[in-house]
């Protein structure tokens, strides 16, 4: 028993150390892991009388389209897809920096038309990095 004592006060520090920093390291690569990896699913609440919507989105006046900033990642173009009552397919262009993009959707109304006016709700994917 005195020789068990013994050891555990000489290596105390590596028995709750070591195995913690182990965990640790593993719970970041997963986290790590699953926010580069896996989808994203945003909703949007659409305030067109105030021209923008949470997150920095903003909307074109005469269009009548949304744009959200985002950062690029590889193989973005296809990776965006959109979700709600007539939207049009979203559109990345570059805004001159390498390391954005901006994706606009045009909202529409049940005749066709783009809504310039009123509001609307939908459901915006993304894989990849965070819109913000």
């Amino acid at each position: 028993m005195k020789e068990i004592m013994n050891f555990f006060r000489e290596n105390y520090k590596k028995a709750i150390v070591v195995p913690m920093l182990c965990i640790g390291l593993l719970c970041s690569m997963s986290t790590a892991f699953a926010a580069t990896s896996a989808s994203k699913t945003k909703n949007w609440s659409c305030i067109y009388g105030s021209g923008t919507i949470t997150d920095t989105a903003t909307r074109n006046t005469t269009t009548g389209s949304w744009s959200f900033r985002a950062t690029r990642t590889a193989n973005m173009d296809a990776n965006f897809s959109a979700s709600g009552p007539l939207l049009g397919q979203p559109v990345l262009t570059n805004d001159g920096n390498t390391a954005t993009h901006f994706v606009g959707i045009a909202v529409y109304n049940q005749l066709g038309s783009q809504v310039t006016s009123g509001g609307a709700s939908f459901t915006f994917n993304w894989n990849g990095s965070s819109v913000y």
